[in-house]
């Protein structure tokens, strides 16, 4: 059972192990826990390697960006989660689940809110097709980003909305 071993790795301490037998077993509870060890551990390159694999999982999306913000890693998660939107031949979504893909591009517009609101509005110009635009209008007023709410609701066709932003 390569789900039990991978566990058992994790709980030793052997974390490319770990991650190999994760390979075999593809199942989101192992890949969220190899992350959450690799995340306490430190180990970023085998964290992204996990990372990746999890973020085919839509439902761990949320869970994934909360462990790694709550323990303060927010730049190692902003790197997950560009690498999963493009792959290293730089032409497609390396997260090929159309929901996991919208899933993706939504908290990384929320991060770039809380964190690198300078790298907002390029990324909603790029990826606004394919955003859940209540959560990141949610986040755009928290932050008090006004040009990208703006931009947000004329995208949306919510024009009174937009002047009542400007």
């Amino acid at each position: 059972n390569h789900a039990r071993l991978a566990v058992c790795l994790l709980h030793l301490k052997e974390l490319p192990a770990a991650l190999d037998a994760a390979k075999r077993a593809n199942s989101a509870r192992v890949w969220a826990e190899l992350v959450s060890a690799c995340v306490g551990q430190g180990e970023w390159k085998l964290a992204q390697q996990a990372g990746l694999q999890l973020l085919a999982y839509a439902e761990e999306i949320d869970s994934l960006v909360y462990g790694y913000e709550s323990q303060g890693h927010v730049d190692q998660l902003i790197s997950l989660l560009e690498a999963a939107q493009i792959t290293p031949a730089g032409n497609a979504s390396a997260v090929s689940n159309s929901a996991s893909s919208s899933v993706v591009c939504t908290e990384l517009a929320c991060l770039y809110a809380r964190h690198r609101p300078a790298a907002l509005m390029e990324h909603l110009t790029l990826h606004w097709s394919r955003l859940q635009p209540a959560k990141v209008v949610a986040a755009c007023e928290e932050a008090h980003l006004w040009p990208e709410l703006c931009f947000l609701h004329l995208h949306q066709d919510d024009l009174d909305r937009a002047v009542q932003v400007m």
